[in-house]
């Protein structure tokens, strides 16, 4: 509103998370401001207009990134751009790529200025070694805490002062804005070198992996092995509430024989690996006519199978898979448990991790 010539730009990696946060936010931001009058916010497109002038804030997802490098603006000139969660854009030529979407010629009294928002889950990405480690007079960079935030209330502060006590490590993110301690690092072998974005040619055996909970009640991994070597295609969340209230166990079952039944159209076989405690669970899978496998939930030794495909370049993920590649980043060890002489993961960040676990550890050595 003050630079009438400018247009933003606002992104996530997925374009269907824009809606109940950014967009949200800025909608919240209006209000706040008292300017809601002033705005137009549209969702069919995504977008927020400033009506005295037609100056546009557009919502882009980082699904394809080529397709954002041709974007235009009625008015004025594209040049502000927010990425929220940028911690989950994996390849530093991505970001790249998106920064050359804000080019051009400017009016007299614009800048350029991207705004980059995340949590600091591990300090071997590359926002920290281009922004934070090689300071510049064209980077400002800063961290925020729980404890400067005015607008949580004494419930969400008490949450992370728990956490301070169950999680330290995770607080020490979350709560503390501290980047992801390298010592205690699970999974510090996981690289870009362990991601792909075009499926292979050919299709082999195929694995639907299950972890199955409270918090994420469903999560689903997509895992193809072909020629040795192991794809992790798709991840799902399923949502856990109906009517406010949890699904059941049956639901749940049939929500994954749709699933399934939707798959089936690419003619492949389908291989059940299933959180082995979900006793319950099971059984309404089986009363569906869908067979099931229980997995081995020898929690080190799948660790370690896990990290010996990584190592070894035999395990690969798709870059839409975003909770996994977060977890990869974030699941710890649990120093404390260290100290006593325990060796044992600290259980946060670990829902895909799980499901990927129970897949290794049960089948990779059977057909290896």
């Amino acid at each position: 509103m003050k630079y009438p010539q400018a247009n933003a730009l606002v992104c996530r990696s997925t374009f269907n998370s824009l809606k109940d946060s950014c967009f949200a936010d800025l909608q919240w931001a209006a209000r706040r401001l008292k300017v809601w009058d002033l705005w137009a916010f549209t969702k069919s497109p995504l977008e927020a207009t400033y009506l005295p002038t037609g100056q546009k804030i557009l919502f882009r997802g980082l699904d394809d990134p080529h397709k954002i490098t041709s974007i235009a603006v009625p008015v004025g000139v594209l040049c502000f751009g927010w990425i929220e969660e940028c911690y989950q854009i994996d390849k530093e030529s991505d970001f790249d790529m998106l920064d050359e979407s804000l080019r051009g010629t400017l009016p007299e009294g614009l800048y350029w200025q991207w705004t980059l928002t995340f949590n600091p889950w591990n300090g071997k990405h590359w926002l920290k070694a281009r922004f934070f480690d090689n300071p510049s007079e064209d980077i400002f960079a800063a961290t925020t805490t729980y404890l400067m935030n005015e607008f949580i209330d004494d419930r969400s502060r008490a949450v992370y002062e728990q956490q301070k006590i169950t999680n330290p490590r995770r607080y020490q993110v979350t709560g503390l804005g501290e980047w992801g301690v390298v010592e205690g690092h699970i999974y510090d072998m996981f690289s870009p070198a362990n991601l792909y974005t075009e499926a292979p040619a050919k299709k082999g055996m195929r694995y639907i992996a299950i972890d199955y909970g409270t918090v994420n009640p469903m999560v689903l991994l997509d895992i193809w092995h072909i020629n040795g070597l192991y794809y992790v295609a798709r991840e799902y969340y399923f949502d856990s509430r109906k009517r406010g209230k949890r699904k059941t166990d049956g639901e749940y079952a049939a929500d994954l024989k749709a699933f399934i039944g939707e798959m089936s159209g690419e003619n492949y076989p389908v291989y059940l690996i299933i959180d082995p405690s979900a006793a319950s669970f099971k059984l309404e899978i089986r009363r569906l006519g869908l067979r099931v496998k229980d997995a081995d939930n020898a929690v080190l030794e799948g660790i370690r199978l896990v990290s010996n495909l990584l190592e070894n370049k035999k395990l690969y993920i798709h870059t839409s898979c975003k909770n996994l590649i977060m977890e990869f980043g974030a699941y710890m060890w649990d120093i404390q448990a260290a100290e006593r002489g325990k060796e044992q993961p600290i259980k946060a960040n670990d829902h895909a991790l799980d499901a990927l676990r129970y897949f290794c550890k049960s089948i990779v050595r059977v057909w290896s």
